[in-house]
Formats: structure tokens, C-alpha cells, sequence
């Protein structure tokens, strides 16, 4: 999900596919070439914005993570029927044990347990964020050492810690980021630790694959002019509809890449000419509250300003240092206890506290690239083929989850029905999810990630 695509190729140069996982309790620690998986205790994803609810801030894609699918699947325009039943069947062949009843027809749904389970609780959540590059760890400080080794935090949606689902879709997300590692798959005791449904990656095929989407995503960023930051996998604005075919449940909707850059780094973004207008902007203000007597001098109105920006900036933004005098002060428990400690501030140091905090809070808001996503997101061929498991795990999370949400709006009693007969129900095989991504040679952090 990162920028980087350039380092991605560079490494893909030094291909080194050979995967060795070490037993321990759970997940073990793996060891990837030229970084390592640790299983310090972190926690869970729990990301509730809809991504068109989203305000388009830093604490968007920090929030709702790398991936993230909020949307309900609709019928397909010709299926009309009035009553659905959900019966999960144990006794049958695994991935055919979820049957519908539509109207009294009976329809199997294909999908086995190690993702029908895991992809169930998650719809049954308000939590949409699946996973993210961006977490936190229990421990405030390995996490700062891990981000400071050039590392990466883990988290995962509650239903998909410790399941092979967490663990495909977790390499979806570093796909193009580690193809080192994330072309194939985890092996255990020498072998690929694979669900029902899944073959053993080809590793030729994974090479030749990620070289040609490597060449197509080039090509999109020579086009534009541009690169993204980052992106969200997810099925922003896409349509998702079910429908019977034979016997069969059929879903469809491919995912959405939602590519992302910070304002400033558009072209053409102006600095001085944001500063211009932030200052004619508070000028205009000032001088309008000062003439209509709502504040007793333009430092009143400068103040009041301030704090007002501080709200807009706390939990969104983190631009700051944290002894800086606009965090400190905004971390007063009061706006009384805030608007005493900014009076002591000559008018113009508040002036210019005020215009820089707008002007990095400008910088730094999401610049959604339209056309740059939906090339992107055409290129789901080519990303299928550099892992399909991965793949295709990442579609059936998208399609069954707006579907399995579909019923549980729709069809609210048939739902908890469904629940209460998988409940207690493990989904094998079952995968240890780690939460810290390191450089293996950092033997320092390798001691501090035991659990």
C-alpha cells in the first residue's frame, strides 16, 4: 500500500522467495529474507468511518488502514424474492456447508470455513477496517523503536487475529510494498500452510506476474505526472450484487484501489499562495468580529480562532511535536483552561501560531487521485496473478462481507440464526497474524519480540 513502488522493484531484482517458519506458541516468528514477523502483543483494528463518511484528514487512512470495506451488496436486478434463510451445515463437504433457502430454494454458498467464519463475525461488527500497516503495539515504546528501525506495526480487524484470513489479507496490503516476501506464501514444517480452495503458489508465475504489473503501474504514474502515497483497498463506490445461478450463490464487484496523496505534494500546489490566503482569510475575519463588537479586540478573536483550530486539529491530525506550545496548550483539559493560557500570548506570536497551524493542517489534507485509483484499480488481472490467494481471499472478504451485511439489515432474524450455529465453530487451519514487521538484521528489536 505504499509509495514506494520504486524500492518495491528494486527489490524484486533480488527476488528471494524462500520463506523458513520457526515453531513457537502460536505463530512463530518468520523470518522473510531481508525483514522478520514478530508477535508482540498489540491491539485490535477497530475502525468504524465509512470511507464516504470519511473526512479527509491524516486519521483517514491511519484510522480505517490499508484495508477496509464498508459497503452492502444489493440483489441483482432481476432477483426478487421476499424470504432468506442462512443454515450453516457442518456435516458437509467445507465449502459448501453454507446454505440459503430463497423463497424455498435451496442455494449453496462456495466458500470455506477459514474465510466463511472469520468473514461473518467481521460483518457482524461496526468495525470496517480489516487491516493496516499503521498500528499500535501495548508496548508505546517497541512501537516507536520498530517505526524508527524503518519497521511496520500490524493490526487486524478483532474476527481476522489469528486466522489464515488475516494472514492473506495482510500480505494483500504489502504486495507491492515486500513482493520479496508476499508473491508467495507461509510455509510450516517446509510446507504451505494452505485453505481449502488454495493451491500452492508457482514461482515463476508469481515473478513474470509482479514484473508486468510493476510495468503497468509505471506507466500510470508517467501518464499522470504523479505518484500516490499510499492506498486503501476497498469498495469505495463500488456495486456489489448477489445473485442464483444453478444451484449457486453468485457475487460480484471487484476491489477498489483508493490511491492517496497529501495536498502539497499535487502539482502545482502553490505554498505562498496558501499563505496569502490564510492570512486575507483571518485578516477578513478579525476585522469583521472586531467591527461587529463579537470580540472585544482582534487578540479575543485570534484566541477564540485558535482554540476552534486546535478542535478541528486534535485526533486528526499529527504534525506537531508534542512540547510544542500548540500541543501543549491544546491538551488542556478546558477551552477555559486553554483560552487562559493563550491570553498570555502576545497578538502577533498568536497570529502566527494560528497561520502556521492552518497551513500544516492544509498541507496535509488527503487528496483523493480519481483517474490515478481507477487505473489502479483495473490492474486487479494482474494483481491476481502475482499471488491468487492472496487475491482472492482479499474479493471474497469484499463481496461476502457486503453480502453477509445485506442480510443482516435486510434480514435481521435469519442473521442471528446463522450466528448462533456458527457460534463456537474454529476456522482451520488456523494462522498465528504477526503485529511487528522488521529488519532481520536488527538483532535488538529480534530480542524484544517475543510476546
Amino acid at each position: 500500500m505504499n509509495h514506494s513502488f520504486q524500492r518495491a522493484l528494486r527489490v524484486l531484482r533480488a527476488f528471494v522467495l524462500a520463506i523458513a517458519l520457526i515453531p513457537q506458541a502460536g505463530l512463530a516468528q518468520l523470518i522473510i529474507g531481508e525483514f522478520s514477523f514478530g508477535t508482540p502483543p498489540a491491539p485490535p483494528l477497530k475502525g468504524t468511518v465509512k470511507m464516504e463518511d470519511a473526512e479527509l484528514t491524516p486519521a483517514f487512512p491511519a484510522g480505517v488502514g490499508g484495508i477496509s470495506f464498508d459497503r452492502s451488496a444489493i440483489p441483482a436486478g432481476g432477483l426478487q424474492f421476499t424470504e432468506l434463510k442462512m443454515h450453516y451445515r457442518p456435516e458437509a463437504t467445507d465449502g459448501e456447508r453454507l446454505v440459503l433457502t430463497i423463497d424455498g430454494q435451496e442455494v449453496i454458498a462456495d466458500l470455506p470455513d477459514w474465510m466463511l467464519l472469520p468473514i461473518a463475525r467481521y460483518a457482524n461488527s461496526d468495525y470496517y477496517s480489516c487491516f493496516t500497516l499503521f498500528g499500535k503495539l501495548n508496548d508505546a515504546q517497541l512501537q516507536k523503536d520498530v517505526l524508527a528501525a524503518e519497521g511496520r506495526v500490524l493490526n487486524y480487524h478483532p474476527a481476522l487475529v489469528n486466522t489464515l484470513l488475516g494472514m492473506r489479507l495482510a500480505y494483500m496490503d504489502m504486495l507491492i510494498l515486500y513482493p520479496s516476501f508476499t508473491t508467495d506464501l507461509p510455509k510450516k514444517d517446509g510446507a504451505y500452510l494452505l485453505g481449502a480452495g488454495e493451491i500452492a503458489p508457482v514461482e515463476r508465475d508469481a515473478v513474470h506476474a509482479y514484473s508486468l504489473l510493476g510495468n503497468s503501474i509505471n506507466r500510470i504514474q508517467l501518464e499522470a505526472q504523479a505518484i500516490h502515497r499510499s492506498y486503501i483497498i476497498s469498495d469505495h463506490e463500488r456495486r456489489i450484487e448477489f445473485d442464483l445461478a444453478d444451484g449457486h450463490l453468485r457475487l460480484t464487484g471487484e476491489p477498489y484501489f483508493y490511491c492517496w496523496r497529501y495536498m502539497y505534494e499535487r502539482p502545482g500546489y502553490d505554498h505562498a499562495h496558501t499563505t496569502d490566503s490564510l492570512k486575507t482569510m483571518m485578516k477578513t475575519q478579525m476585522d469583521a468580529a472586531v467591527a461587529e463588537k463579537t470580540h472585544s479586540s482582534g487578540q479575543a478573536w485570534v484566541v477564540e480562532k485558535l482554540i476552534g483550530v486546535m478542535h478541528d486539529y486534535d485526533g486528526k491530525y499529527e504534525l506537531f511535536n508534542e512540547k510544542d506550545d500548540f500541543i501543549r496548550i491544546m491538551h488542556l483539559p478546558t477551552d477555559e483552561a486553554r483560552r487562559a493560557a493563550l491570553m498570555k500570548y502576545d497578538p502577533n506570536s498568536l497570529y502566527n501560531l494560528t497561520l502556521n497551524a492552518l497551513y500544516q493542517m492544509d498541507q496535509h489534507r488527503i487528496d483523493h487521485m480519481v483517474e490515478y485509483s481507477a487505473q489502479v484499480s483495473a490492474l486487479g488481472p494482474l494483481f491476481a496473478r502475482a499471488n491468487p490467494a492472496v487475491w482472492n481471499a482479499t474479493v471474497q472478504t469484499m463481496r461476502y462481507g457486503a453480502f453477509f451485511r445485506y442480510v443482516r439489515q435486510e434480514h435481521p432474524t435469519a442473521w442471528l440464526a446463522f450466528l448462533a450455529q456458527i457460534e463456537g465453530v474454529a476456522a482451520s487451519p488456523s494462522a498465528g497474524t504477526p503485529t511487528v514487521l522488521y529488519p532481520s538484521k536488527n538483532t535488538a528489536l529480534k530480542a524484544r519480540m517475543r510476546p
